[in-house]
């Protein structure tokens, strides 16, 4: 998977389409790059996955350190210690909160690649059958 991403790197530079991303995160790039493909009706699951993949694995980071930053704010904070494990609890169960949404989002874009995915064997296996078709006519 890597030799894949690096060739994609090394052959798709997003700046080359837009020049003005080249400061922002690349996922941001990346998307836009993959909606502009598919636009274009150049549609790569390959690339899609690889992006939505990074996104998932950012907005991992993001929340980890949210809640590595807010742990650390409350252990530092002047409070007494009973009432620093009450905002500690608190704050671990907002946090609960939001991995379960953000679970219950990546279980939903699981199963749109696996719909789109099964939507484009279904098309090839219709390309491949119209294909033996026609060869056997010749």
């Amino acid at each position: 998977m890597v030799n894949i991403r690096k060739k994609y790197r090394r052959e798709i530079h997003v700046s080359q389409y837009f020049p003005k991303l080249k400061y922002l995160h690349p996922v941001l790039g990346w998307l836009i790059f993959i909606h502009k493909n598919h636009a274009i009706g150049n549609k790569s699951h390959t690339l899609k996955f690889i992006a939505m993949k990074s996104a998932g694995s950012f907005l991992g980071g993001i929340l980890a350190g949210a809640a590595i930053g807010a742990a650390l704010a409350l252990l530092y904070a002047p409070q007494s210690g009973e009432e620093t494990r009450k905002a500690l609890k608190k704050k671990i169960s907002e946090l609960e909160g939001e991995l379960e949404a953000l679970g219950s989002t990546l279980r939903e874009k699981g199963v749109e690649i696996k719909d789109e995915v099964k939507k484009s064997i279904d098309d090839i296996e219709k390309k491949i059958s119209k294909l033996r078709a026609e060869y056997a006519k010749h």
